[in-house]
């Protein structure tokens, strides 16, 4: 349980900087 929120945690900081990267492309 405690892996599946790390794993939630993760992707989610991972997921920031590319959504930012997209906003910068455009």
């Amino acid at each position: 349980m405690v892996q599946e929120f790390y794993l939630a945690l993760k992707q989610r900081e991972a997921t920031r900087p590319f959504y930012e990267m997209c906003s910068v492309v455009k």
